[in-house]
């Protein structure tokens, strides 16, 4: 279950990518603007039939809201800057209503999939991935603060997505299966 970004969000994100890939260690894999989401719940591994049931269930708890403005707000490394694994773009404005729509989403479908995920949603768009093997220098990371980051291009959140992802060598293929707007 995601939600997908606005065009001037995506060149935003595209901008501060060129940007940083001159001040951080080359052990980082971008990703690719197109695949860049917001991510509300994963499902894992679930049977196609139960698809249109899961749409339903989305559906209900898409109608408890109404749509609402989002922006870029800052970075952030996961798990943390002395380890990073992760590059991130935190988010601001409406984030209080991102945090219901989640928790309302990701109540709605508990019964599907197979992941269910044991660490709080902490909202972010993910820029970039330590490559798998790569030996992290703490101290060849600047402070994210220090980074500058993307400028605060809002987006408005309309609908959410029921979206299938696929590994492939060259990275994952999203391909959305329902769109369910806000009443």
């Amino acid at each position: 279950m995601a939600v997908l970004l606005g065009g001037a969000v995506l060149e935003e994100l595209q901008v501060s990518q060129r940007l940083l890939k001159d001040r951080l260690p080359d052990i980082l894999r971008w990703a690719r603007p197109e695949q860049l989401h917001l991510t509300l719940q994963f499902l894992g591994d679930i049977d196609p039939d139960v698809l249109p049931e899961a749409g339903a269930w989305l559906a209900q708890a898409c109608s408890l809201h109404q749509p609402f403005t989002l922006s870029l707000a800052g970075l952030g490394f996961f798990p943390n800057p002395r380890r990073p694994r992760v590059l991130w773009v935190g988010l601001g404005d409406a984030v209080n209503q991102l945090l219901r729509l989640q928790s309302d989403v990701s109540e709605a479908v508990a019964r599907f999939g197979n992941h269910r995920e044991k660490r709080a949603f902490h909202p972010h768009l993910t820029l970039a991935r330590v490559r798998p093997g790569s030996r992290v220098d703490p101290g060849s990371w600047p402070d994210a603060g220090a980074l500058g980051g993307p400028r605060p291009v809002p987006w408005t959140v309309r609908e959410v997505h029921l979206m299938r992802s696929e590994l492939r060598p060259a990275g994952a293929r999203y391909t959305i299966l329902r769109s369910v707007p806000f009443d």
